[in-house]
């Protein structure tokens, strides 16, 4: 009964303050998948804030992200995996290998910051 009543206090925790995905996210995680899967790296540009515009121009953005495309291939499953600092991270199937994506927003729901990483 002690061990029980130890684990239940263990657990609730977790459960309560687990870190969920929010719509934003998704909707623009969603969309960056399926331009990037698309090769649609115009569409991709056009989801970055004027803050990663001034970073990394069109031309720029377009080699990085066929780079990543060339490198794994089409992205098959997306999932959430939690909040770190001011990036959504998300661990990515790929046909050639598992990647880590990280994406920051701004308040309007543009791109401030996006990575594509090998997952260790």
């Amino acid at each position: 009964m002690k061990n029980l009543f130890l684990s239940i206090c263990l657990i609730i925790p977790l459960i309560a303050f687990g870190q969920k995905e929010n719509e934003t996210y998704k909707n623009v995680s969603d969309g960056l998948i399926r331009m990037f899967n698309a090769e649609n790296y115009a569409g991709v540009y056009e989801m970055y804030s004027p803050v990663l515009r001034k970073f990394q121009n069109q031309e720029e953005s377009q080699k990085y992200l066929s780079n990543v495309r060339n490198k794994y291939g089409k992205i098959t499953e997306c999932q959430f995996i939690k909040f770190q600092q001011n990036f959504g991270v998300y661990q990515a199937t790929a046909e050639k290998g598992t990647l880590l994506i990280r994406i920051s927003l701004d308040d309007q729901r543009r791109l401030v910051a996006l990575n594509f990483s090998p997952k260790k």
